[in-house]
């Protein structure tokens, strides 16, 4: 597959082309290495002329914010080509490690994932941006089994409350992109009614429902309102699904139940009664989830009825888990691969929560 850019290639005169990471449906995306300040960055570039409004705007609305969930504007060239050049953040996209590595998040990993994105759109809320695109796809997280850093990313459609669409983005063009845009059709599981509905005048509320559909996929692995242009009607008709019978599991129900009723309260049809995202940030204070440090390992044996059993670690440990533990639709199975926290225990360390995940 051809790229815009191979490797050593140099971007204003001060960006040289490590490896080419990724694309979307408008940009492709390079690491490369800032000469002047040497450091790693990260380099993006339009695949057509219709992306470079895009990129001007998401470059000056993305540089107004400073906060450590998200991702940081360094530079930007608007010429023939343009460039937007951001902070480099080792790990990948959300939805990359959903893709790759889970299943489904366990609702203490989810409720983490989740607050730190709410304080990102609390902080552009508060600049009078929302976002417009919030998606899996543009939450960057790092790495590691804890998921421990969390950044959003991908200002190229936010809309600046007081401003009027480019005349790329007229109604007319919307609509019409509505069932062309592999971009648009991938964020239809968690665009609001409004936005699909009446999108030049959609608020800062869509951004609202996009974090409650988002976080009832973390929880569950599923969209609320399935996905692709099926879920349009769905989404229109906003009728929450019943809510997932895994939530009522006993070691999970207590915090399931309070982030089932933020799902709620975010997936609301009419805009106004959702809250705002300075509101979800107080929410999220008041949930207690743990934090404990993630590792991985593979369920080794299953001991008296199959009720306990022990997780094989890497550095040889085993540690003991309840079946009760383990946050999934699947059942717990010899040689299964899982991510979960590890606390003090005799004769053996305890595991939870216990969550299944495809690789190690």
């Amino acid at each position: 597959m051809s790229h815009i850019h191979q490797k050593d290639d140099v971007v204003m005169s001060r960006y040289r082309i490590e490896n080419y990471l990724a694309e979307g449906g408008m940009q492709e995306v390079y690491r490369a290495f800032d000469s002047k300040l040497e450091r790693f960055v990260v380099v993006k570039t339009p695949k057509n002329e219709s992306a470079h409004k895009r990129f001007k705007r998401s470059a000056q609305v993305s540089a107004k914010i400073n906060h450590p969930n998200v991702a940081k504007t360094l530079d930007f060239n608007e010429g023939e080509t343009s460039y937007l050049v951001e902070e480099f953040i080792e790990g990948n996209d959300l939805k990359t490690r959903l893709d790759q590595d889970f299943y489904l998040l366990d609702p203490h990993l989810a409720a983490h994932v989740a607050h730190h994105l709410v304080k990102a759109i609390a902080i552009a809320h508060r600049f009078d941006i929302f976002h417009r695109d919030l998606k899996p796809s543009n939450i960057m997280v790092s790495n590691d089994p804890n998921l421990s850093r969390i950044k959003l990313t991908d200002f190229g459609i936010a809309k600046m409350a007081e401003d009027k669409f480019n005349s790329e983005l007229q109604p007319e063009r919307v609509e019409s992109s509505m069932t062309t845009s592999k971009t648009i059709v991938g964020a239809i599981p968690f665009m609001s009614p409004e936005l699909i509905q009446t999108p030049m005048i959609a608020t800062k509320s869509s951004d609202i429902w996009a974090i409650g559909a988002i976080l009832y996929y973390l929880m569950t692995g599923e969209y609320p309102f399935g996905s692709g242009l099926n879920a349009v009607i769905a989404i229109s008709a906003a009728q929450l699904p019943a809510k997932p019978p895994l939530f009522e599991k006993v070691q999970f129900q207590g915090l399931c139940h309070q982030l089932w009723k933020i799902i709620e309260k975010c997936l609301q049809k009419e805009p106004g009664t959702r809250p705002t995202a300075d509101e979800l940030v107080s929410e999220f204070s008041k949930v207690c989830y743990s934090i404990s440090e993630r590792q991985t390992g593979q369920i080794k044996n299953f001991i008296g009825n199959k009720t306990r059993g022990f997780i094989s670690c890497h550095n040889g440990d085993n540690v003991f888990f309840h079946t009760d533990s383990f946050y999934s639709s699947k059942r717990p199975i010899i040689d299964m691969k899982v991510n979960f926290a590890k606390f003090e225990g005799s004769p053996n360390p305890r595991a939870f929560p216990v969550s299944p995940i495809k690789k190690l």
